[in-house]
């Protein structure tokens, strides 16, 4: 089975590239200067103004501990939050297990797959660092062979598709990391209408139903300046099974492009 992680291993240079502008890893600047003022009063004419002041006697390489020359304690100031997001996520789905049952023998035959497309529109409402919201979920993948069939020894080339519309609502979690960089965490639950397509040789097998969906997410995300966010997400699907597809289990790598406001 081919592995979802490669496509998930060249999302990743993307993040690299943002966060190297990320404030948060620049160097601290230097405090400014103070500048003396003058006191008028004070006698500089008098030859024991300097003479035997503590400030020359002091070696050049003593650390000077006066308060007011420390420079700035490092704070971090996250981004000022907004409550309400749009997103659009795209990505790579492959099956993890997934299986045909022939109802008349009860044998159970393996499916492998090429790779699908997911796409989903997504919802949220920001509570703080937590979120909730609903979203609208496409995905599909072409059959390509079937194994473990009896009397045949090798794999037999297939056609067909499976095919899955979803309405989920969904709670999670997106704390700040840096003032850039933001932690991706989500947990659906929904309903899914199915079409599952599968033609061997000349049979064809054909069916349509609706079962529950969940769905779990983790991922890092970058925080533009214009309300934009970009993240990298890896995404865990499955489904309860049905008579004849059993196994409904999923994983993706996708991209979630989103827009605060």
């Amino acid at each position: 089975m081919k592995s979802i992680f490669l496509p998930f291993l060249l999302f990743l240079p993307v993040l690299g590239v943002f966060a190297q502008y990320d404030p948060n890893l620049i160097e601290p600047k230097q405090a400014t200067d103070r500048r003396f003022n003058y006191d008028q009063f004070y006698d500089y004419s008098s030859p024991s103004g300097f003479e035997g002041s503590t400030l020359f006697t002091q070696p050049v390489t003593a650390s000077i501990t006066n308060s007011s020359y420390a420079l700035p304690a490092a704070r971090f100031v996250p981004s000022q939050q907004k409550k309400n997001a749009f997103s659009f996520y795209l990505g790579f789905s492959q099956p993890i297990d997934y299986g045909l049952n022939h109802l008349g023998s009860g044998n159970r035959f393996e499916l492998d797959h090429d790779y699908g497309v997911l796409m989903e529109f997504e919802y949220r409402r920001y509570f703080k660092d937590f979120h909730i919201g609903i979203s609208n979920m496409y995905q599909s993948y072409k059959h390509h062979q079937l194994s473990n069939v009896p009397g045949y020894p090798g794999a037999i080339e297939v056609d067909g598709y499976n095919g899955v519309f979803a309405v989920m609502a969904h709670v999670g979690w997106s704390p700040q990391m840096t003032e850039k960089i933001f932690l991706e965490t989500r947990f659906s639950l929904g309903l899914a209408y199915n079409i599952d397509e599968i033609t061997v040789f000349y049979s064809q097998f054909k069916d349509e139903y609706t079962e529950m969906i969940y769905s779990a997410q983790l991922g890092l995300g970058y925080r533009f300046d214009n309300s934009m966010t970009l993240s990298v997400i890896w995404k865990l699907l499955g489904q309860s099974t049905k008579d004849r597809f059993d196994n409904f289990l999923f994983h993706c790598a996708c991209l979630r492009l989103g827009y605060d406001f």
